[in-house]
């Protein structure tokens, strides 16, 4: 009886009317001050962007929080002032001549000032392999039938358990944001349970940030490569701390949730928290320094 009326609730499900307003009333809280604050040793300027969030339903673009107050320090009391000059939200340090923000086990302090709160993060840059090759070749099918130019980054995990990194594909300049190329590592694997240490990485993560195409929501049956013949291919392996693998993994986790069995969603882990403990008022967001390998090459 509870098959026939599983089955039964499923032909209703999908076979009824969508016509029907639902209207939801979902309560709209507080909004909130949203922290985007990837920081790298890579040479230029740093950026830090700071938006408001907005209610569940609304699709808008994210307002930019203006006129806060935002600087980073290292343990070495260097200070980095960040400046909003456009009013978009992104503030924005410019090194001089060839400085850059800090070295490997540099401690830094973000503090933020914005709407008469106070916030900060502490982040510690954690070390991270050289890139040993990044391969660009053409393959006459690969394992999901398509052919074209494939990239594969490798890879080995420095020794000691506990590294984590986020692996970064970029196709002529742009990086490849997309939901499913989010890449972390913990040590040469996906997770902490791996027990894989100081080896090259497992073979999805060689490849999972350079699948530039999004194949699955295509129409008809073409199927495009990742690359094209001339391409610029750039790979980035950012050190990440373990709570920064912690926030990403979410994040990917709540971009990647649909469907019909869908979880609730539920809250990203945030590391800004707000230096008076007993305002109600709270930040969303991530701070990490990381340290950055880096190597480019043109498929051919």
């Amino acid at each position: 009886m509870k098959k026939i009326f599983f089955a039964l609730f499923l032909s209703i499900l999908f076979l009824s009317s969508c016509e029907d307003v639902i209207d939801v009333n979902l309560k709209q809280g507080e909004a909130q001050l949203a922290v985007d604050a990837f920081l790298n040793n890579l040479d230029g300027n740093q950026t830090i962007r700071l938006t408001i969030t907005s209610a569940y339903l609304d699709n808008s673009p994210a307002k930019p929080a203006t006129g806060a107050t935002v600087r980073v320090t290292d343990q070495a009391g260097n200070v980095y002032n960040f400046a909003d000059n456009d009013n978009s939200g992104k503030y924005i340090w410019t090194p001089t001549g060839n400085q850059k923000i800090g070295a490997v086990d540099d401690v830094f302090t973000l503090n933020i000032s914005y709407g008469g709160e106070n916030y900060n993060a502490v982040s510690r840059m954690k070390r991270v392999p050289l890139i040993d090759s990044l391969q660009v070749e053409f393959r006459d099918r690969d394992i999901s039938g398509i052919k074209g130019h494939f990239a594969e980054l490798y890879a080995r995990d420095l020794i000691g358990r506990g590294d984590c990194y986020w692996i970064k594909g970029f196709k002529n300049g742009k990086f490849n944001d997309r939901p499913t190329a989010i890449t972390t590592a913990y040590d040469a694997t996906f997770d902490p349970s791996g027990g894989i240490d100081g080896f090259t990485f497992i073979r999805p993560l060689r490849r999972n940030s350079f699948d530039f195409v999004d194949n699955a929501n295509r129409t008809g049956d073409e199927r495009l490569p990742p690359l094209n013949k001339g391409d610029v291919i750039s790979a980035e392996i950012h050190s990440i701390n373990e709570n920064t693998y912690d926030f990403l993994k979410a994040v990917s986790d709540q971009l990647q949730n649909g469907g019909l069995f869908a979880r609730p969603p539920s809250n990203v882990p945030s590391n800004i928290l707000n230096t008076n403990s007993n305002s109600k008022t709270k930040a969303v967001g991530f701070f990490n320094v990381a340290a950055v390998s880096k190597v480019t090459k043109t498929a051919n």
